[in-house]
Formats: C-alpha cells, structure tokens, sequence
C-alpha cells in the first residue's frame, strides 16, 4: 500500500530537525572534551578506580590512611567503576566517564518522551521536537550542565529519579500495581546516589497519593520501605556502617556556611529564574487554561492532577528546592544543586508540551509550537562547532594529563594533593587529598598529626598543586611548612615546594 503523505514529514521540517540534531550532538561532544579541565572530574573518577584497585573509599573519623573525601552513598561510585572504573589514563577516563553521565540522563529522558507518545501520524515528530528543546535548554543552562555532564554522582541520582516520577506520570493500566513498585525502587536507588534526593521520594508519595489513592499510596510506601531496608542491608555488608554514616550523614550535617552565602544565594537563583523560563511559561500557561475551562473550581483539583501527570515532574522539583537552598548556602556545594531542580522542570515542561502537541484544542496545539519554537530559538547554540577544535587540542595540556605524564617520567618524586588519579595509576596507592581534608577542618572533624602523616607518601621530594587552586587544608599547610617555592619546567604554571 502507499504510504499516507498526511503522515510524511515536510521537507522543511525535516531539515530542521537534522540540523538541530546535529547542533545537539557538537554541543554534548563540546561539553565531554571540556570536562578534563575540570579537575573535580578526576577526584570523583578517582573514587571508582579506588573501587576498581579494592581500596577502600570510606574513612572513619580517627581512622589512619588516605582521605579522599567520599560524601556520597556508593551507587554512582559502583557504576562509574563498572563503567570506566578500568581505563589507565585520566583523560580516556574522564571523556568515557562524562560520556556515562550524559548517556544516562539524556538515556532515560528519551525513553520517557518515546512512552509518553500520543499515537497519531506526527508521534515521532514530537518526540525528536521535545527531546531537543530539553535537551538544549539544560545545556544552555549553567546549572543543569554541572549536573548531566561532569562524572558526578548527581548525574546517576537524577537518572534514577526521571525514571521514577516516568513510571508514575505514565497512564495507569493493568500494570499500574507493578509501576509503582518499580517507582519507589527506582526512588531508593535514586537516594542511594545522592542522599539529598529523599525529599523526592515523599514527593512521589503525595503525587500517588493524590491522583491515584490510598491503595496505590499504601503500595508505593510498602515498596519503598522494602528497597530501603534491601539496600541498608547491602551497604552495612560491603561497606563499615558506622564509617558511611560518619561520612555521609555527620560531616553533611556540620558543613559551615559560606562568608557571602546570601550574595551567592541571591545570584545562584536569578541566574536559575533566568534558565527556567522556557519551562515555567508553558507549564504556567497550560495549568491556567485548563483551571480556567474547568471553570476554577476547587472539585476539579483532583481532575487536573489526574490529566496532568507530568506534574509529578514539577512535585519532585519543588521538594528539591528547601535542601537546594540550604545546600547552597553551605561551603563546598555549587550550583549543581540547583541544576537538580531544573532538569526535573525541564522534562515535566516538554512532557506537558508533548502532550499538547496533538490536543484537539486548537489554541493548546498552537500554543505548545510556539513554546518549543521560542525555547528551542533561545537555547540552541550553533557556535559550540567552532570552540571544538580549540577544547580537543588543549586535552594534553590538561593538569590530569600533565601531572600524570610527569609521574609516569619521574615516578615516586612528586606529591600531588589535587591529582589522586597520578599515584593510583601509577603506584596503585592512594594519598591524601587536599580538598576532603579542607572538608573535615571545615565542619569540624580535623585530622591529628598522625592522621596526616599517615596518608602521605614517603620520601617524596616536591608537592605540586595545579595552575588556580589553593592549598586548602591547614593540616597539610602544616606539614609542609619548610618547604619553599621552586620551580620545575616540566610542571610550568604549578604551584610547587620543594624541602
């Protein structure tokens, strides 16, 4: 039979949509040839090759040994050692570690958008159209792009959590028993990446709660209770339970705050009030209009939740907000945190773009064009093919890259507390590292001096730290207090002592 042509793309839109797919892909491979500039890419790499080498990650208050500065649960830490856990060198390492983090969000995103498909002729069309106008809106944004790209344990949370508030936002069928259960493991898991993400599971439980009924609520909280109970049981097997404790709930809970915290607060979120407006306009418009033809009645609350799935997507946002706050304000956090809050608003917004798509309104198919239009308009970036060049010539002058071949020619001879990947790959030792130190100064579990000594190398002769960072950790200012400044050519721009 012929194909039907109401069901064939234009040309025209054709075109388009390959041409920004094609900006899509240069801009993810920009943002993967960047990342080994960044030297936090590195330490949390370093984590899941420790893991690789059976070393351990997690170090009790007066324990002896390297401190690393492991804050989070082990989830994202066993996946990127499954991963990437097994490259040799820290620039192969970190590009295949960020290409990981991606392809999980941007992974689960796209599943999401092919499920939640209205069938008709154009179905596929509006998958690619909301795909990209998510896509480009968290790239563009400089908080989400701290969350998806970088090896980072919030890339894997985030994953965990889309899939979780998916299942949920997805129609109830005759599965609809085992989607939740699979919601609230998803949530535990999600959890067991980031322990800052509980607050998404009660927001998935007021959802269910809400649209679908005590029985599905009373599911989701047996479900979530028996994941819970599996995966503290894993954890107290493989790892000390008092030392993950110690690391992932005390020293969370004795952080200090910032000198400037209410200026950094202020600016963080204009800039994300900024970002997030592609998404808040549509999700604004869509809610008043349907409050407005059910004729703002408070009965038909429940009737919007119900038509309006997505908006689990927007619950799990919210929640999110206090503890980003209060993260943000508190010394050693950035703005990934507030990048959690966007991505979940940017894929509830294209879901209730896509589902207005093919609405037989008029006025809300219309409405849902110009919204991707104009946020597909503001956030593309056709430059970024002209910055690759640039960004995959300057990998070898990366600092992981240079202290690692500089170890590799002169093996033993320098310590580098901001490289732990160098002696791991080298030596298969761990040392420590100066920002996890700065962390226990800072919320007030220091080291002794046996402590620091216990997790330095021996007969060492330099300490190198790279172009821009501080020595940080008055611990190891310390021990290297008769050291004096020197110069090595091969590490030019370091800041290096020598005895």
């Amino acid at each position: 039979m012929p194909q039907d042509r109401s069901s064939r793309l234009p040309p025209a839109v054709l075109a388009s949509l390959l041409l920004l797919g094609f900006f899509f892909v240069i801009q993810c491979v920009l943002a993967i040839v960047r990342q080994p500039s960044l030297i936090w890419n590195e330490i949390r790499w370093c984590r899941s090759l420790a893991l690789s080498r059976g070393l351990p990650i997690y170090v009790g208050q007066n324990a002896m040994g390297p401190i690393i500065g492991t804050l989070h649960p082990p989830l994202s830490h066993l996946l990127y050692r499954a991963t990437v856990g097994w490259i040799g060198d820290p620039i192969e390492g970190i590009l295949a570690g960020s290409l990981v983090s991606l392809s999980m969000v941007f992974g689960v995103v796209a599943w999401l958008f092919i499920r939640a498909r209205t069938r008709g002729p154009y179905e596929w069309r509006g998958v690619a159209v909301v795909f990209l106008f998510c896509g480009f809106a968290i790239m563009q944004s400089p908080a989400a792009y701290d969350t998806v790209t970088p090896i980072h344990t919030d890339a894997c949370a985030l994953a965990f959590a889309i899939i979780a508030c998916g299942l949920v936002c997805l129609r109830p069928d005759e599965r609809a028993k085992n989607r939740i259960w699979l919601a609230a493991l998803c949530v535990v898991l999600s959890i067991c990446s980031k322990q800052t993400m509980f607050p998404v599971a009660v927001a998935v439980g007021v959802f269910i709660l809400v649209a679908d009924g005590f029985v599905a609520f009373a599911h989701y909280v047996v479900a979530g209770l028996v994941a819970t109970a599996i995966a503290i049981c894993l954890v107290t097997t493989l790892y000390n339970g008092p030392v993950v404790f110690f690391n992932l709930v005390t020293l969370a809970l004795h952080r200090a705050y910032k000198p400037d915290a209410l200026s950094y607060l202020a600016r963080a979120f204009r800039d994300a009030k900024l970002d997030s407006l592609t998404a808040l306009f549509p999700i604004l418009f869509f809610l008043v209009y349907e409050w407005l033809e059910a004729g703002r009645k408070p009965s038909r609350f429940y009737l919007l939740i119900n038509r309006f799935r997505w908006l689990v997507f927007i619950f799990a946002a919210a929640s999110l907000a206090p503890g980003t706050i209060v993260a943000t304000l508190t010394r050693g956090a950035d703005i990934n945190h507030i990048g959690l809050v966007l991505v979940l608003l940017f894929v509830g917004s294209g879901l209730a773009i896509q589902q207005n798509l093919s609405a037989a309104d008029p006025l809300l198919r219309r409405s849902a064009l110009l919204f991707t239009a104009v946020g597909l308009l503001v956030n593309v970036t056709p430059g970024a093919a002209l910055e690759l060049p640039a960004a995959w010539n300057g990998l070898e002058h990366a600092n992981s890259e240079v202290a690692f071949k500089y170890a590799l020619r002169h093996p033993k001879q320098v310590y580098f507390p901001w490289n732990p990947s160098v002696s791991l790959l080298t030596e298969g030792k761990l040392y420590h590292l100066d920002p996890a130190l700065a962390d226990r100064e800072i919320t007030g579990y220091p080291l002794t001096d046996m402590q620091v000594l216990s997790g330095l190398p021996q007969n060492f002769q330099y300490v190198a730290i790279p172009p821009g960072m501080p020595l940080s950790s008055k611990s190891l200012a310390r021990a290297f207090a008769q050291y004096r400044p020197v110069e090595i050519s091969e590490l030019a721009g370091w800041t290096v002592y020598g005895k």
